[in-house]
């Protein structure tokens, strides 16, 4: 349907979310496609893949033009982490066009494929607490792992007096 509404769209190809691909997406963006689909983020440990970004008439550092997200999901109602996601691909899209997208939308095939919307201001403080603690948590257990690592080096280092060769 994107393809036939006279819109330039581009898909960016590929699976998964790697720098080659982002790099391809940010490129994209700079041109100022209509409809970028597939649109893929890597930032720090942060990525993923939106299913599309959408042009508005809105200026950012990428010129007259500036990108908002939209999600395509199959469920009956919009969950927590659905906005969630929404969320990180607008802060990610922010941090290429130098402003965070004011609207996301999810479109389901309840609505009759009707964008939902949603603005991200309305759900930004919980996902940057959202995204602070799962920081500190993954931190927590990477020190963790890196101490039992050590410790299991130590172990194995000593030698028992009674294993000594005399």
């Amino acid at each position: 349907m994107l393809f036939r509404s006279g819109r330039s769209v581009v898909e960016i190809g590929g699976k998964g979310f790697d720098a080659a691909a982002a790099l391809e997406t940010a490129a994209v963006m700079r041109q100022g496609i209509d409809v970028i689909v597939q649109a893929a983020f890597l930032e720090g440990s942060w990525g993923g893949r939106a299913d599309v970004l959408l042009r508005v008439e809105k200026s950012s550092a990428l010129g007259t033009w500036s990108y908002e997200v939209a999600d395509t999901k199959l469920a009956q109602e919009t969950r927590g982490g659905t906005i969630l996601q929404l969320c990180l691909y607008s802060d990610l899209v922010g941090q290429i066009q130098g402003s965070v997208p004011e609207k996301a939308y999810v479109i389901t095939p309840e609505t009759d494929f009707t964008p939902q919307e949603y603005r991200i201001a309305d759900y930004s403080a919980y996902y940057r607490r959202v995204k602070r603690q799962l920081e500190q948590s993954v931190d927590a257990q990477q020190y963790a792992a890196t101490q039992d690592r050590k410790s299991t080096r130590l172990n194995s280092s000593h030698i028992p007096l009674s294993r000594m060769p005399s």
